[in-house]
């Protein structure tokens, strides 16, 4: 098996593969998500949502800083 290749033994192991395979798409998912946020951030003007938005998109930067995942 070459280096980078990824060793699955489908079903038992079908979960692995599959976040693998699909890799790309999540990523997007995750990109279009902090986009709405900031976008939303932009436009609200209410405290409360302001600072709900805000808590999300802090959140959502920090669990992505911390597993080191870029979205650029």
């Amino acid at each position: 098996m070459s280096e980078g290749m990824i060793k699955c033994t489908l079903p038992e192991e079908s979960e692995e593969f599959d976040a693998a395979f699909h890799g790309m798409d999540w990523k997007l998912v995750v990109w279009r998500l902090q986009e709405y946020l900031i976008h939303e951030l932009k436009n609200t003007e209410e405290d409360h949502e302001y600072a709900a938005l805000k808590g999300v998109l802090d959140e959502l930067v920090l669990e992505l800083e911390m597993k080191k995942l870029v979205l650029d």
